[in-house]
């Protein structure tokens, strides 16, 4: 289990699949952190990019196509994971908000 969980939706999640030098160029030092390893893992519509620290810190970087947040229909693993808790950092489109709503309509 990773500690900090971001996704990324994107028109093309398999370019950054194909892109082996990203993680490296995140400044990770300005916090503290040294990139130990990572490994890729797919989970249905998404897939994932586990980063591993020196300080044991793991880092789950999934990516994902727009489609993802659909609400028509409302995929269950889409559900699960926004259900579990979720912060939205950056939505230009509103599409995680249009989904948190369907799923938390009261909050």
């Amino acid at each position: 289990d990773s500690d900090i969980d971001f996704i990324l939706l994107t028109p093309s999640p398999d370019s950054f699949r194909h892109a082996t030098t990203w993680p490296y160029e995140i400044a990770w030092l300005q916090a503290g952190l040294r990139l130990v390893k990572w490994h890729d893992r797919t989970y249905g519509a998404v897939w994932s990019r586990h980063l591993l620290f020196d300080t044991g810190l793991q880092v789950e970087m999934s990516f994902g196509a727009l489609s993802w947040a659909s609400v028509t229909p409302l995929d269950s693993g889409t559900r699960r994971v926004i259900a579990d808790g979720c912060r939205i950092l950056y939505d230009p489109e509103q599409l995680l908000a249009t989904l948190l709503h369907v799923i938390h309509p009261n909050e």
